[in-house]
């Protein structure tokens, strides 16, 4: 889905924990094995529209949330990708 909206990059942190509106999330819980994950990306304001949309019906589906934030992009040395 990511890479569909022109994402051409992010980083995922699985096994999250904390406290939320489903109580606490540990990761070494064993009785429940779905993990919280963390996707982390910066894109474009078009790009993260098509994310939204994407997003918004699994959202619905599966739980989770979905923050978008303005941010200041640095550039540094060449994009390797």
């Amino acid at each position: 889905m990511l890479e569909e909206a022109g994402t051409r990059g992010y980083t995922v942190l699985s096994k999250a924990s904390g406290l939320g509106l489903r109580g606490t999330r540990s990761p070494n819980n064993v009785v429940w094995d779905e993990g919280n994950t963390i996707v982390i990306l910066a894109c474009k304001e078009d790009q993260a529209s098509r994310i939204v949309q994407a997003l918004h019906p699994k959202l619905k589906k599966f739980g989770g949330m979905c923050l978008i934030s303005d941010c200041e992009w640095v550039e540094g040395p060449p994009i390797s990708y």
